[in-house]
């Protein structure tokens, strides 16, 4: 496997609202993508909370508190996530990511997706609701917004599974 250490990247903005990139790597194999999604936009992040909110309810809502905020990107960890971050909050096998709803709030966080029957999202104040895009199930919910953005990229993607070889094979 071939690894490419070095690109230039050259961005060309069409009518449509899509973007073309074209990578010229060290060997002069030119690789082209392009980009355009449902928003008529060539990059995926920042994205305003009403696009965020159209993506995983599938509703058109203007009155939505932070329909015209900006986030950057999102975060299952409430101990690294930044306030431009949307907090994912995921039950797993030993924590539950709604036990740390009030810790996210007093970081400034302004967007979190949870589960709208969690004990934890039901006892928090009308303001914190506000703040909450709530889900009958959160991992779906995700794999929702992460289909979206799959579907965005017009370039193949690799993935590589296994317990053996994969951080050999990067270096």
């Amino acid at each position: 496997m071939k690894l490419w250490r070095s690109a230039m990247v050259r961005r060309v903005h069409n009518a449509d609202g899509g973007t073309k990139a074209t990578e010229q790597r060290s060997n002069n194999f030119i690789y082209e993508r392009y980009s355009n999604s449902y928003f008529g936009r060539s990059t995926m992040w920042p994205m305003t909370g009403k696009e965020i909110y159209h993506i995983i309810t599938g509703k058109n809502i203007d009155s939505f508190p932070y329909s015209l905020s900006q986030f950057h990107g999102i975060s299952t960890d409430s101990r690294k996530i930044n306030p431009n971050q949307i907090f994912i909050a995921i039950k797993g096998e030993k924590y539950d990511g709604h036990l740390f709803l009030k810790n996210c709030f007093a970081m400034g966080i302004r967007l979190v997706l949870v589960d709208n029957q969690s004990k934890h999202y039901l006892e928090l104040s009308p303001e914190e609701k506000n703040m909450c895009i709530a889900v009958p199930n959160v991992l779906a919910s995700l794999r929702q917004f992460a289909e979206y953005f799959r579907k965005s990229f017009h370039f193949p993607v690799i993935g590589i599974g296994g317990s053996n070889g994969k951080a050999t094979t990067k270096e």
